[in-house]
């Protein structure tokens, strides 16, 4: 599709895909060779990057895709259908996003960084370069998650199993390369060591490191 856009509509770079049923608010650049499926909405002045995916559709989930206002999605980006994302949503390169993920306004979902399905993010969560957020996972208000960290959620680690995420409370902060098991709840406020492995509920304000994680 050539690059079109005038005044306050859209502007779609040379070589983007927007298929039909895709409703994009006023100031929205479409960069180039990126492809926007059916049923996604992309707020007002949002700006997607080259070669990125937005409301892919998978197996599982052709629903909605939703973005807020004023996304900023850089090149690479993968995000499937049945997402939905508040105001201020923030991607570095080749971020994904999976189906049925809900997530409130102002996140960062830094380069490489995965979001897997049915997670639940608050606003303002800060996710660094490949964390890993696991289906079923919930990360409150304010949490952050260093380089590489990662939740976990399959205890029995075969196929079909019950996936329990941990769940961490508003501003919780998890150290790089950090590991939290399935079902663990980090408390609000609570720090994780880089490369600690927790294993078992942290307390609010507590400060936990090590393998398996320990605080006084």
């Amino acid at each position: 599709m050539p690059e079109q856009g005038c005044g306050h509509g859209p502007l779609i770079e040379h070589g983007a895909v927007v298929h039909e049923g895709v409703s994009l608010g006023d100031n929205v650049r479409i960069g180039a060779y990126s492809v926007i499926y059916e049923g996604t909405v992309l707020g007002d002045g949002c700006e997607v990057q080259p070669y990125c995916l937005i409301g892919l559709p998978s197996p599982s989930c052709h629903g909605r895709t939703e973005i807020g206002r004023g996304a900023l999605i850089r090149s690479g980006t993968v995000i499937y259908a049945g997402v939905t994302a508040g105001a201020g949503l923030l991607t570095g390169h080749n971020a994904l996003i999976r189906e049925g993920a809900r997530l409130g306004d102002n996140v960062l979902v830094g380069s490489q960084a995965v979001i897997d399905g049915d997670a639940v993010l608050g606003s303002g969560v800060r996710l660094q370069t490949g964390a890993y957020v696991a289906r079923r996972a919930v990360l409150r208000d304010a949490v952050f998650m260093g380089p590489y960290s990662c939740t976990t959620n399959d205890r029995e680690m075969v196929a079909g199993s019950v996936l329990v995420g941990p769940t961490l409370e508003a501003g919780a902060r998890i150290g790089a390369h950090a590991v939290i098991l399935p079902g663990v709840r980090i408390g609000a406020g609570a720090v994780i060591g880089a490369g600690a492995v927790v294993t078992r509920d942290v307390p609010p304000g507590k400060r936990a490191k090590g393998v398996p994680a320990s605080w006084s």
